[in-house]
């Protein structure tokens, strides 16, 4: 089974809709309101963290597993659908119209995006367009498409920042170049799954002063963390007392972040596999090879 997974707002709509064993991905994605394409990737993920049972190409809710809300907080599975499927409104929990709206955007961001759209260029009339929603449906939910992609992104930023490179410099000591390999793994896995967004994101900052600001933020926020661990490795000594923490973090976090975004992303498996252990062997010759 693999590790516990922060359920998403799609991951929600799937597990409360997959309530009545066996159905089949074309019904679990129109009663989700969701592409297949989409329902398949965030299906297999459910499937891989042992959230549904599989068989016969049709999925069923495993009630015991376990998931990640957000933070630390943790739940079983049946108690999630429980709650949204009796409506109590646990805040997270709670699979609300609002969510449905917002996992179809998603869905025609990506496409948009993959067939050369960008974010300046995209207009609501043609997300909505793509997404098969009506004007006024957007508009109940969302002031504009910068309250959208802010909303969006906030999501895939805990993720990729709390979850996944967490588990890299969350770390106490970094024992070898193959422990940290894996750290980068988990970020690259992440950023490619939400290359869409995080492209968006970068893309809009140039142009939008509230994306700028968010994505500022995220930047200064991930630079902090790398420059704690950096700290705590000097302290512990299996980092090269000789670096600043803050201008060595913030420069190899803006270093990711263009690497991540011009290279990895649109690259094939290969390419990418070659980009992963570049990223690491930065990481490591530039932190951790000094102090050897």
């Amino acid at each position: 089974m693999a590790d516990i997974i922060l359920l998403s707002a799609q991951g929600r709509m799937l597990l409360a809709v997959a309530e009545d064993a066996g159905r089949p991905t074309a019904q679990l994605a129109a009663a989700a309101g969701m592409t297949v394409g989409a329902a398949e990737a965030v299906l297999a993920e459910l499937v891989d963290a042992g959230c549904l049972d599989t068989a016969d190409s049709s999925y069923s809710v495993n009630s015991s597993a376990q998931v990640r809300l957000s933070g630390e907080r943790r739940m079983a599975v049946g108690a999630v659908v429980a709650a949204m499927l009796g409506g109590e409104g646990i805040g997270s929990l709670h699979a609300t119209r609002r969510d449905v709206v917002r996992a179809r955007l998603l869905t025609a961001i990506e496409a948009l995006f993959d067939h050369g759209e960008t974010f300046a260029g995209l207009t609501v009339e043609r997300l909505i367009s793509e997404a098969g929603l009506s004007r006024s449906t957007f508009y109940t939910y969302f002031t504009d498409k910068t309250e959208l992609l802010q909303e969006l992104a906030a999501d895939v930023l805990e993720e990729l920042l709390f979850d996944a490179a967490a588990h890299w410099w969350e770390r106490d000591r970094i024992a070898s170049r193959e422990e940290l390999h894996e750290g980068t793994r988990r970020i690259i896995l992440a950023f490619v799954k939400h290359r869409v967004i995080m492209r968006a994101m970068s893309d809009a900052a140039a142009t939008n002063a509230a994306i700028r600001e968010q994505w500022g933020g995220l930047m200064r926020e991930s630079a902090g963390l790398v420059a704690r661990h950096i700290k705590i490795g000097q302290a512990a000594g299996f980092i090269d007392a000789s670096l600043d923490p803050e201008a060595t973090g913030t420069w190899l976090n803006w270093a990711a972040e263009r690497s991540l975004t011009m290279l990895v992303a649109p690259s094939t498996p290969d390419d990418a596999a070659r980009w992963h252990t570049v990223m690491t062997d930065l990481y490591w010759n530039v932190l951790y090879r000094g102090a050897a």
